[in-house]
């Protein structure tokens, strides 16, 4: 009889385990420490840059197309939004370098962007 798994598929599944956990901590401590900043744009205009790092206590924040946000230090989410679907509600808190929530019908997009970017992330020819 053929054994399912020999020693060596089970040393490869183990450092595959390994490094998948390391990019997963890497990934999520990456960003913290670092000042982030959050940008609204409605319909490709910017109209509000805010440092989530220098709120003290939340902050609602009304938009001229009926959107609520709410920004906390180091976060920010869409409260609510007049929209049918809710996805940008739905996205819940932004938190990284990256995390964008977006609303077609409304043409809002909430991103997140982290001052320090001296890291090199790819190279490209």
């Amino acid at each position: 009889m053929k054994k399912w798994m020999t020693k060596t598929d089970a040393v490869l599944l183990a450092v595959l385990l390994v490094l998948a956990a390391g990019f997963l901590f890497w990934n999520y401590t990456s960003s913290k420490g670092e000042a982030l900043t959050a940008k609204v744009t409605i319909d490709g205009e910017t109209v509000l840059e805010l440092p989530l790092n220098d709120l003290k206590e939340p902050k609602e924040i009304p938009l001229e197309n009926g959107m609520l946000l709410l920004a906390e230090q180091n976060r920010i989410c869409v409260l609510e939004a007049d929209c049918k679907d809710g996805i940008c509600v739905k996205t819940g808190w932004l938190e990284r370098n990256g995390d964008v929530a977006a609303c077609l019908p409304n043409k809002t997009v909430v991103s997140v962007h982290a001052e320090k970017t001296a890291e090199l992330d790819g190279l490209t020819y």
